[in-house]
């Protein structure tokens, strides 16, 4: 009743000669696997950076992002507000007005 269970023998299998001299010349395996979380970001950070494709999916998402925030600064009027008091009125004349103004015009 109060006897413990035997212990079953462990077997392990020997490693390759090319592993255990690994594991001496860096600190062992679990270094390699416990590497921190922090430095395999920075190094798919780095890979990214250097993508080309990838900087610029980056920064038009950043624009779209930011139009959308800044939207009522950048179009300050409503898109359905129309301005129908001079509808009738003719074409005013400002030739200087014009996007491409020169000297002579004005």
């Amino acid at each position: 009743m109060g006897e413990a269970p035997a212990a079953e023998p462990s077997v392990s299998t020997p490693a390759p000669p090319g592993l255990l001299a690994d594991t001496a010349a860096d600190g062992g395996l679990d270094a390699r696997r416990a590497a921190p979380s922090r430095a395999r970001w920075g190094r798919s950070l780095r890979r990214a950076t250097r993508n080309t494709l990838v900087v610029l999916g980056l920064l038009g998402a950043v624009l779209v992002v930011g139009m959308a925030l800044f939207a009522d600064r950048l179009a300050p009027y409503p898109p359905d507000e129309q301005n129908f008091d001079l509808i009738e009125s003719r074409p005013a004349r400002r030739p200087c007005s014009a996007p491409i103004a020169s000297a002579a015009t004005c």
